[in-house]
């Protein structure tokens, strides 16, 4: 099996279901994942008998009821769980075909992997070029996908992937995003999942926590009572936020929690002086913090989902972002180790480059020094109020 050569597209795609259950779906064979077989009539044979499981060599066929064309299909490759290849044999689709050279058949590859909302997939499509219908009935041939199709088909097959696992029962595993805007920042911390996974779930001082923010059990606006032991989705937490520039309270609510992997928090009510996320309408401004594992520790996405700043200090969603890419990593790393955990050494060989073990250890070694006395917030000049929606040094505070 060799690749067409000439031309590759590449879409990419989150959806909130769980891999195995994604794949099992995707490669069923009467009823694969995201066909409408109202309109597709699919089978599936092996040594010219007609099969309810597929295997590598199989044989699929799709037509169209409408008698717009037929495809037949060969799969070449099958990794359960992640990875299923079928080259394309023939077709008579009269819409959009792709087409090989000479032996080598178009491939059509989709890869699947595990994210933390979800399931990451990776379509792939090897082909030499692309024919389409001309203007006078004769066919175009060109050496890729149509700019709106290959535009638009990422999130054409999320949407339909994600309504077909619904009408399938399938329940989502994390919530959709508010959609207001806002951006996104990553960064590697060199600390186990499951420790920075520890520190940020502790309700009353969450990773990277600013200095002057006491959380509460909330309700209504008002600090709650009772001790929280573990987060729950539902759980309201209050932060009073107390300082020279920046004073007053929000009130915000746990939307979302895939254990070890994603929390997502929803500002609900607030009263505030100084720099905030505002939403749109009813729409509420919302924070989430997605870990997945990595070469050099644990891998975070902090994702700011609002709609505008409103700031009597000149703050900007573009500042605020600048702040965060500069000093997230460098704060949240410091909060760690001032908690008493050691830096990770990133999985590369002993003669690694990448490895200052020396400098590691000095800098660990002040930091702990200096946990003793009242820790300063290294954004303290320029943070311009950005503890009123969630407080984590480096990102808008978890309220």
């Amino acid at each position: 099996m060799g690749e067409p050569g000439g031309s590759t597209f590449n879409a990419s795609f989150l959806v909130p279901f769980e891999r195995e259950a994604l794949f099992k779906e995707v490669i069923k064979p009467d009823r694969p994942l995201g066909i409408d077989t109202g309109r597709v009539n699919i089978t599936v044979k092996k040594h010219g008998q007609k099969v309810n499981e597929i295997s590598e060599n199989c044989i699929r066929i799709a037509e169209f009821s409408d008698g717009s064309g037929t495809t037949t299909s060969r799969l070449v490759r099958l990794e359960y769980g992640k990875t299923v290849v079928w080259e394309e044999l023939e077709s008579t689709i009269k819409s959009m075909r792709m087409i090989g050279s000479g032996s080598q058949k178009p491939l059509f590859t989709t890869t699947m992997s595990d994210a933390p909302r979800g399931t990451k997939v990776e379509l792939k499509y090897d082909f030499h070029s692309v024919q389409l219908p001309g203007v006078f009935g004769t066919s175009v041939t060109k050496s890729s996908f149509p700019t709106h199709i290959s535009d638009s088909l990422p999130d054409a097959v999320k949407a339909a992937w994600t309504s077909d696992m619904l009408s399938r029962g399938f329940t989502k595993l994390t919530t959709d995003d508010a959609g207001l805007g806002g951006f996104e920042v990553a960064f590697t911390l060199q600390f186990k999942r499951k420790d920075v996974w520890k520190e940020l779930t502790d309700f009353y001082r969450p990773l990277g926590a600013s200095n002057g923010v006491i959380y509460s059990q909330g309700a209504d606006g008002q600090g709650g009572t009772g001790r929280v032991n573990s987060l729950t989705v539902g759980l309201l937490r209050k932060a009073d936020i107390t300082g020279d520039e920046y004073q007053g309270w929000t009130l915000s609510e746990l939307v979302d929690l895939r254990d070890g992997a994603f929390i997502k928090w929803r500002q609900i009510n607030h009263d505030l002086k100084g720099t905030e996320m505002l939403g749109k309408g009813d729409i509420k401004p919302e924070v989430s913090m997605s870990l997945s594992d990595s070469a050099m520790g644990t891998s975070v996405k902090l994702k700011y989902d609002f709609y505008k700043v409103g700031s009597s200090a000149g703050m900007t969603a573009d500042k605020m972002q600048m702040q965060f890419l500069h000093n997230a990593a460098e704060t949240w790393t410091a909060d760690m180790v001032s908690r008493g955990y050691s830096k990770e050494l990133p999985k590369f060989s002993p003669g690694s480059a990448f490895i200052n073990r020396s400098r590691d250890q000095a800098e660990e070694d002040a930091i702990k020094n200096k946990a003793a006395t009242p820790r300063m917030n290294p954004l303290e000049g320029i943070k311009a109020g950005i503890e009123q929606l969630f407080t984590p040094r480096g990102s808008p505070s978890q309220s």
